[in-house]
């Protein structure tokens, strides 16, 4: 959910730099509702992520993930996954830990996307042409860290579930285990 809040604040940003980068007078991130955009989410289904590192090795992520060193760290072939999400609805994503560079990403997007979407007062309700700015804003919230956590040059393996009755887990010491 974090990940989502921080796309869902970048995708404002981005709009009203288009918005000003473009001159447009009849704006529509006033009407922006971060609520609306909140409940877009559950519309893809829930997010299930695989979180991996290009790094090796490295002391504060062992601290932090790997139980103050105790645990071990696997090393998965990079192709190998790409490929699997070739044949799955899965996808390997780098995640972006650079603000600027997100939100001007972003901006690019609005060029296609600015009038596919309303903002309506009336019953406070989101109107799209296309379901493009719902998917990329989910696909984009998978890859969004904030900065501080550049460090972990962070990989994640990504699917939406619509189905979690096919979902089988178990609970304990406050983790889940498939």
């Amino acid at each position: 959910p974090l990940e989502y809040n921080l796309a869902v604040s970048f995708l404002k940003k981005s709009m009203i730099k288009y918005e000003n980068e473009n001159k447009i007078i009849n704006k529509k991130s006033k009407k922006f509702n971060y609520e609306l955009l909140k409940k877009m989410r559950t519309v893809g289904g829930d997010p299930f992520i695989l979180s991996l590192s290009a790094n090796e090795d490295n002391l504060v992520m062992w601290r932090t993930y790997g139980g103050n060193g105790n645990g071990i760290a696997i090393g998965l072939d990079k192709n190998l996954l790409e490929n699997y999400g070739k044949t799955t609805n899965t996808h390997l994503i780098q995640c972006q830990y650079n603000k600027t560079k997100i939100v001007n990403e972003l901006t690019k997007d609005w060029r296609s996307l600015y009038n596919d979407i309303e903002f309506n007062d009336n019953d406070n309700s989101i109107g799209l042409n296309s379901f493009d700015l719902l998917f990329n804003l989910i696909s984009y919230s998978f890859g969004f860290k904030r900065f501080e956590y550049q460090y972990e040059n962070e990989w994640r393996l990504c699917e939406n579930i619509n189905d979690n009755s096919k979902i089988k887990y178990r609970h304990k010491n406050d983790f889940e285990y498939p």
